[in-house]
């Protein structure tokens, strides 16, 4: 049993880890690097599994309890590097100071040079742990006389909960301490490796884990942080920060309080230049906001003055107002300042609630006020829940937990940006009432204000509307716009007083009814009538402008792959955002490629006597095929169905909780069930690719279709929902694996290292792959390339079996 023990908190550990890394690599760099942390997991398995199969000296049965006791006390140290790692080296080095000088120009060309290798520092460290995890697990499932199906039990098991730990620990921990307890665990594990320990064994391998649970919760209780040095590129001083806490979501630093002129997203000319209290928080190292004190209205007055509260100008009956995203609570405060009766924020990160509520409650000044309700939820779910409806929905600079572009697309997409969810919140509008839409801005580029436009031409054609142009009015400054979206027609009189308040505060009116814009896409646009047409209006522009749906979220990249050479030259400063998050997740792609050569390809190559080549056995080759495939298909259908529930559940780290739990859970059942075919038998050889493929096509619609049912259920009824929708499928994917290698041995294929290569290789090359396809082409495209990979199996499991006699 000590084995079994052993591998259930290595495995619980290894997938703790996955899932605090993405967490992390959100921090230090973007978002869509989430796929980075499931491509260094499966690479660094693999990677082990190799190294087991080339070193059987090791473990044999006089040293194979010392090899594993020692990979143990290795994943500890290596867990405890990969953290140094990811808080000192940057993963990105931004020159901030617009200089040309020669010295500066100098410094951005050493950086260029210099960023490839912090990318393959980052790589291999934190590929480590997963290595000798790998060592463990395939150790314990090929060099150890065990029961198959009781050793894949028990490392399914302990991945499986430590899905559903880090969920929960994250927010008590927060990520460091995580880290830390992962490596004590490791250590932990080592003790049930010896066959009888000593005392001073068990003091040590014990001691380890205690005192890591000591630091991770004493550092989670100290004031002083460990904390990365370089987040988003950017040099991060861990002295100036009041409070640094993790959970989920996200990361939020609070920094001192300061008296400083109010900060405002897109301030009137007229803006009072006074001073104010106000504590700035930083969320993720570039998403911004801040506190401001309120005890009365005068407090507040220079909320007035702000492009973002401009349709609390023309609504001026507005009684009930919803603050989407409530963050420091200035929108809220925005809504009290201008007269609201009701005001209700939805907020999805508890950090800010949990501030607002305790640390800031005197001092943000709307926690415990009758007229004030704060819920703690995905907006686009709380608002398709309720039964309230409002007379201003306001959703002001909104990011995807960051506040640019290259934060945005990624799996981390949150649905508030798309024509599915506009629809939902129009709903929730009283019929004479406004939502407002808050967005970056540039007189010179179009960049986001143009797709704003698209989004809501395209949500209200969708919602029934004939003449969306009617409906729609954008006022801008300099740095911001303002899009006034009414659930009907804009009146004269709310016309008329648009035009005298923006030319009271000097705002500029782009276009409102009766105004067109001077910009010709955006008139072509407003003059849509039909998808059709809104189509034909923005097909020829440099860049895209298509309206988001659920299947493609990615309202921030605006990139057209066709343009890339022009971007850098004529719109490089419009997109620079998702130029970066692009090419670090080409580079990375490349560093995964290295590393998986010299880590997985390269030992094998260098001992390819020994193994079976198509030469020696017809049958191999078809089998090298079938395991890519394999590979290949799973990774896109996970990263796919992670991106899909991304938006289900309201975040990417419980879609991916949720569904590495269910799918490690349900394909480990499907592997041991597997093992009751016989691997002879034509008919399941036939059907299980079939169905598979089907079920992926199906997966197209039932996702969607679930998603937009059950979409007003509370989090916890989603997360089931997700569980019961993705079981069957990893049951019927579980069987492919063991049918494919008891295959390949009755073929003659004894040496199959290649085969686990191949299927990791691919699986890891397909995780970035699976997100520029996702981008590029919608998530329903990793799908039906998915199924176009397993049904490809169906002629590969032929010729693997040979004909009916060889079998």
């Amino acid at each position: 049993g000590r084995h079994y023990a052993g591998l259930f908190i290595v495995a619980f550990s290894a997938l703790a880890l996955e899932v605090t890394l993405a967490r992390f690599l959100s921090v230090v760099t973007w978002y869509h690097l989430a796929f980075f942390a499931v491509s260094i997991a499966m690479l660094g398995m693999t990677a082990g599994a190799v190294r087991v199969y080339l070193r059987p000296e090791k473990f044999d049965a006089a040293h194979r309890d010392a090899t594993l006791r020692s990979a143990a006390r290795h994943y500890a140290v290596d867990v405890l590097l990969m953290l140094a790692v990811l808080c000192l080296a940057p993963m990105e080095i931004h020159n901030t100071e617009k200089d040309t000088s020669t010295f500066l120009f100098l410094f951005e060309i050493k950086n260029t040079w210099l960023q490839p290798f912090s990318f393959l520092l980052v790589t291999s460290a934190c590929a480590l742990p997963f290595y000798r995890a790998g060592v463990i697990t395939s150790a314990l499932l090929t060099r150890f006389d065990l029961p198959t199906g009781r050793i894949y039990a028990a490392d399914l098991a302990g991945a499986a909960l430590g899905c559903l730990f880090v969920l929960a620990a994250l927010p008590a921990l927060d990520a460091p301490g995580v880290l830390i307890l992962c490596a004590g665990l490791g250590a932990f594990s080592a003790l049930f490796f010896r066959r009888d320990p000593r005392p001073r064994d068990v003091l040590i391998d014990a001691g380890c884990f205690g005192i890591a649970a000591l630091l991770a919760v004493a550092h989670t209780l100290s004031p002083v942080k460990i904390s990365p040095r370089y987040v988003k590129g950017k040099l991060d001083d861990p002295s100036s920060h009041i409070m640094d806490r993790w959970n989920t979501i996200s990361r939020v630093i609070v920094y001192e309080g300061i008296w400083y002129t109010p900060q405002l997203w897109g301030p009137s000319p007229l803006f009072p230049t006074n001073y104010i209290a106000s504590y700035y928080m930083n969320i993720d190292g570039e998403a911004a906001t801040v506190v401001r004190k309120f005890e009365h209205l005068s407090d507040i007055e220079h909320l007035r003055y702000d492009v973002t509260n401009v349709g609390h100008l023309i609504q001026t009956n507005a009684q009930t107002a919803c603050i989407i995203g409530v963050g420091g609570g200035r929108d809220v405060q925005s809504a009290l300042l201008f007269g609201c009766r009701d005001v209700t924020g939805i907020e999805i990160n508890p950090i800010f609630l949990d501030l607002l509520n305790g640390y800031f409650a005197k001092f943000a000044g709307i926690a415990g006020r009758p007229d004030v309700h704060l819920h703690l939820d995905d907006a686009r779910s709380w608002l398709t829940t309720t039964t309230n409806t409002f007379d201003f929905l306001q959703m002001s600079l909104i990011d995807t937990w960051a506040s640019t572009g290259a934060g945005a697309f990624s799996l981390s997409e949150n649905g508030l940006y798309t024509v599915e969810a506009w629809q939902t919140f129009f709903r929730r509008l009283n019929p004479g009432g406004i939502f407002t839409v808050s967005r970056w801005h540039s007189h010179h580029n179009l960049g986001e204000t143009g797709r704003l436009v698209s989004l809501a031409v395209e949500s209200l054609l969708r919602f029934g509307v004939a003449e969306p142009s009617r409906h729609l009015a954008l006022v801008t400054t300099d740095v911001c716009c303002t899009l006034l979206i009414s659930r009907s027609p804009f009146s004269d009189e709310d016309i008329v007083r648009l035009t005298r308040e923006c030319e009271h505060f000097r705002y500029t009116i782009a276009f409102c009814p009766g105004r067109p814009p001077d910009h010709d896409r955006l008139r072509a646009m407003l003059a849509s009538q039909n998808s059709g047409e809104l189509r034909s209006a923005i097909a020829l522009s440099d860049l895209n402008y298509d309206p988001p749906t659920d299947d493609n979220p990615y309202f921030f990249n605006m990139l057209r792959l066709s343009n890339l050479g022009r971007y850098r030259q004529e719109n490089f400063h419009v997109i620079r955002g998702n130029m970066t998050a692009t090419l670090t997740l080409l580079a990375l792609l490349g560093c995964l490629i290295l590393v998986a050569i010299a880590t997985v390809i390269l030992p094998l190559a260098l001992h390819r006597k020994a193994l079976c080549t198509p030469e020696k056995n017809p049958r191999f080759l078809p089998g090298a095929i079938y395991f890519s495939l394999l590979g290949a298909g799973f990774m896109l259908a996970e990263i796919a169905l992670m991106q899909r529930l991304s938006v289900f559940l309201g975040h990417p780290v419980y879609a991916m909780g949720v569904l590495l739990f269910t799918l490690i859970a349900s394909t480990g059942a499907g592997s041991y069930v597997s093992g009751n075919f016989a691997t002879g038998r034509n008919r399941w050889r036939t059907a299980a690719p079939i169905a598979a493929a089907a079920l992926m096509l199906a997966m197209t619609i039932l996702v969607p279709g679930i998603s937009h049912r059950f979409m007003a259920e509370s989090l916890i009824v989603r997360c089931l929902i997700a569980i019961a929708l993705l079981t069957p499928l990893g049951l019927l994917l579980g069987g492919f694996f063991p049918v494919g290698m008891r295959l390949a041995r009755q073929a003659g294929i004894t040496d199959t290292p290649w085969y686990w290569a191949l299927n990791g290789v691919f699986g890891v090359l397909c995780s970035a792959l699976a997100v520029l396809i996702s981008i590029y082409a919608g998530i329903s495209t990793n799908l039906y390339i998915a199924a176009a990979c397993y049904a490809l199996t169906l002629p590969c499991l032929r010729h693997l079996a040979g004909p009916p006699d060889a079998n």
